[in-house]
């Protein structure tokens, strides 16, 4: 949900911090999107491949310890005072919170036979969405959609 919210967020949090127009921004978080996304899935599934044979635990732990990982380093980039150092504040993370997907897509498929795989992934990615985008964007929009709320969280 967080991820989502973030997502919703960010462009919005850059344009006003550094005075970015609309289309700097666009550059600025499409560029880390595309990196970091495809920078994070291919590590995930890099390392789901190699450490998931030996302990299937690992689906799990990798994506916990990037998130846990992302998290300074995306308050470091929210907290920079330039453009510069909070994209790459920012990067780094993105690239971390995507290494979710390919380990947690394998362990779906791994929970059901060969002829269910396409069909669960498909589900597990429609309902993370809509817990994701329905719910990600109204939280974190409830919890600091004002300023008095945000005071008091």
């Amino acid at each position: 949900m967080l991820g989502y919210g973030l997502a919703f967020w960010l462009p919005s949090l850059m344009q006003r911090r550094f005075g970015l127009d609309l289309v700097e921004t666009s550059q600025f978080f499409g560029s880390i999107l595309l990196l970091g996304g495809v920078a994070g899935v291919l590590a995930g599934g890099m390392l789901a491949d190699r450490l998931g044979a030996a302990d299937r635990a690992a689906y799990a732990r990798i994506p916990a310890i990037t998130f846990l990982c992302a998290v300074p380093l995306f308050a470091a980039g929210i907290l920079s005072a330039h453009w510069l150092p909070a994209f790459l504040f920012v990067l780094v993370p993105q690239a971390l919170a995507y290494v979710w997907l390919a380990p947690v897509i394998t362990a779906v498929q791994h929970l059901v036979p060969a002829t269910m795989r396409a069909t669960a992934s498909a589900c597990f990615l429609l309902i993370n969405n809509l817990i994701g985008i329905g719910g990600g964007t109204f939280v974190l929009g409830a919890l600091f959609g004002d300023e008095s709320c945000a005071m008091r969280c």
